[in-house]
């Protein structure tokens, strides 16, 4: 399955910094709407806005990986307002190089094992 899903959360959005993090997360979303290979990109926020999960899918590890270098200052401070270190979570079998690159994030990655 060369299809990758990522879950990214981020875990503690301070109240003064929400409008900021919408802000920068709108001009992410318009970046990523010209990007080949991404398939999803959707954010999401729990009910009082202190956690926000983005939901992406690509159609490959090199989508991904091209999709973080291209956000480069503006996904180290949509971590910065979104509380530290992103959470993260890899669906799908992540190439050896996109396992390399995101070794600092720790994401735990999920093998497929069937569906539709």
């Amino acid at each position: 399955m060369d299809k990758l899903q990522v879950s990214a959360r981020f875990p503690n959005i301070k109240r003064n910094n929400l409008d900021e993090f919408k802000k920068l997360a709108a001009e992410m979303l318009e970046i990523t709407k010209g990007e080949p290979g991404t398939l999803q990109y959707d954010y999401f926020l729990n009910s009082d806005e202190t956690v926000c999960m983005v939901r992406e899918t690509y159609t490959n590890s090199d989508a991904h990986m091209a999709h973080v270098a291209g956000m480069g200052d503006r996904l180290a401070r949509l971590m910065e307002l979104g509380g530290g270190l992103v959470d993260a979570e890899v669906f799908g079998s992540p190439s050896s190089a996109h396992i390399e690159a995101f070794a600092d994030f720790k994401p735990t990655v999920y093998s497929y094992l069937q569906g539709l």
